[in-house]
């Protein structure tokens, strides 16, 4: 997608943090970077989470009510960490492409312990090896694998605070300039 955008004239930031999404006729038009630029284009692509992009980078004052309520109910969704591998070598010994493995036969068991934060001990994980169902997904004589596994929003208590203090809006907001 970065490419493309590239190729129609756009350009993409990152690094750099973002103080605020500008607002021109309810229309967003551009970001103020920490430092003080300002780099306005026809599109702002945010990918943090809306919470953030809505209520700290636009500001609640320029939301509508209905949508600034609706804000307010929403919960992050669950996450997946994921573990990319270069194999060397086939992958004959899988039978498929994409493999889950339960080892609870409840589901709701497993969104019980995410919603508290942890992770089951008997979490089911998903293989899924792409270089089976495209060979283009790897060097010739090697295989890719993707290991994952189900992850809550707030891993660790002070998940939000190390967010915050490390980097609140970088990596978070590209913009995309189209002549």
């Amino acid at each position: 997608m970065g490419e493309a955008l590239e190729k129609m004239g756009g350009e993409i930031l990152i690094g750099h943090e973002v103080q605020k999404i500008l607002i021109k006729e309810k229309k967003a038009m551009g970001v103020r970077l920490k430092d003080g630029r300002e780099v306005t284009g026809k599109v702002v692509i945010s990918n943090i989470d809306a919470h953030h992009t809505f209520s700290g980078l636009i500001g609640e004052d320029r939301i509508p009510t209905g949508f600034r309520s609706k804000l307010k109910g929403m919960r992050p969704t669950l996450s997946y960490f994921i573990l990319y591998l270069g194999i060397e070598g086939g992958l004959d010994e899988l039978p498929v492409s994409n493999n889950e493995v339960f080892f609870e036969d409840q589901l709701q068991k497993e969104f019980q312990c995410l919603y508290e934060n942890r992770i089951s001990g008997r979490a089911p994980f998903y293989l899924l090896a792409p270089s089976k169902v495209n060979p283009s997904h790897a060097p010739k004589g090697g295989s890719t694998l993707c290991l994952s596994c189900k992850a809550t929003y707030h891993f660790s208590p002070d998940w939000d605070e190390k967010q915050r203090t490390n980097s609140p809006n970088v990596l978070s907001t590209g913009i995309g300039i189209r002549p």
